[in-house]
């Protein structure tokens, strides 16, 4: 796994959080790739202008997602938590976050 990813199997866990896409407008950005940047800025501690563009896009768009996010935070912290918390037994690696 590389590190600031999110593995196959807590997307699984977090897909369904997110709002289905809008039938009008622009297609919608990969939601995986946002939260793995999300996820990046986080974890490292960086500005949201310095995360690597050629990896996760633009950074306006995970910043947007970001800032229009926050009231969904808590349901992300506690759906990761819980599955890093089913899966121990497993030795699965990944993220653990304190709850916002």
């Amino acid at each position: 796994m590389v590190r600031h990813r999110i593995t196959d199997e807590q997307w699984e866990c977090l897909a369904g959080v997110f709002p289905p896409p809008k039938r009008t407008g622009r297609p919608r950005s990969n939601l995986r790739n946002i939260v793995d940047a999300i996820m990046w800025i986080l974890c490292t501690g960086s500005q949201w202008r310095d995360f690597p563009q050629a990896e996760f896009g633009a950074w306006e768009t995970a910043y947007c997602w970001f800032h229009r996010g926050r009231p969904h935070y808590s349901t992300v912290v506690y759906t990761l938590n819980g599955f890093l918390w089913n899966n121990a037994s497993r030795n699965i690696h990944g993220f653990f976050i304190a709850p916002v």
